[in-house]
């Protein structure tokens, strides 16, 4: 028998994505637009699922370093 997690859609990459980082990607530069961070800062990103405002501080901020982690 098969337990509910198995098909939780939050848990495998490629769902999350059809879900969530479609949209995350089309608002994280305006959130960063929104934010105006300093050039060079080291930044910590909690839930990041795919990666998509990970990829944008990354080509948009310059920072010193990027954490980012995900807890699936």
């Amino acid at each position: 028998m098969q337990s509910r997690s198995d098909f939780d859609a939050w848990s495998a990459g490629k769902s999350y994505e059809h879900y969530m980082g479609r949209w995350s990607r089309r608002i994280a530069a305006e959130h960063l637009t929104w934010l105006n961070p300093e050039k060079g800062p080291d930044w910590l990103e909690f839930g990041c699922g795919t990666g998509a405002l990970t990829s944008t501080i990354l080509q948009n901020c310059a920072p010193n370093s990027v954490l980012a982690t995900d807890a699936s």
